[in-house]
């Protein structure tokens, strides 16, 4: 749709979030009709190169929630995996991708509608990883989930804003 572009590119017509850096960003929901059919996104690349075995990996990428506080439902769980082969799959509704995570949010909800929170962490490579993806890759029972008790508000699930992310080399 080209009325949706940055910074009012969310799922509400009042959604506004400014990109981090340069013109843009991506967008995943998860947990979504969690009433009746719940189903999650996941965004997948290829990497420039495969990480290199033993080696030590900074990873970090920036997450937004695109809900307003009266209609949201908020969950710790994202994280970044890597695979060796592409992992487009299709998975039951209800269920996640069930991926080894490299890095991940966990314990602290994610609140934050109108800055950047940060998603860090190390990875030491075991040599096989070429695709990265990001995404929530656990069930709804291992998250901490939070959701307003409001009369008339339907669940909606999370709708995440990904920026900047960053796979590189370190040395400890």
């Amino acid at each position: 749709n080209p009325a949706i572009k940055v910074p009012n590119a969310g799922r509400w017509y009042y959604s506004y979030q400014p990109a981090r850096s340069g013109q843009g960003y991506a967008s995943i929901r998860y947990f979504y009709n969690i009433a009746t059919a719940p189903f999650s996104e996941h965004i997948y690349v290829p990497l420039k190169e495969p990480l290199q075995l033993g080696t030590s990996y900074f990873i970090r990428f920036f997450v937004s929630v695109d809900e307003a506080l009266t209609v949201a439902e908020f969950s710790d769980c994202v994280g970044l995996a890597f695979t060796q082969n592409d992992p487009y799959q299709f998975v039951p509704d209800g269920e996640n991708l069930k991926l080894e995570q490299a890095i991940e949010n966990r314990g602290i909800l994610l609140t934050d509608t109108i800055g950047w929170t940060p998603v860090s962490g190390c990875y030491t490579a075991q040599g096989t990883e070429q695709f990265a993806g990001i995404g929530n890759f656990r069930s709804e029972a291992e998250c901490m989930l939070y959701q307003p008790d409001l009369p008339g508000v339907w669940p909606s699930g999370l709708y995440l804003y990904i920026e900047d992310v960053e796979v590189r080399p370190f040395d400890p």
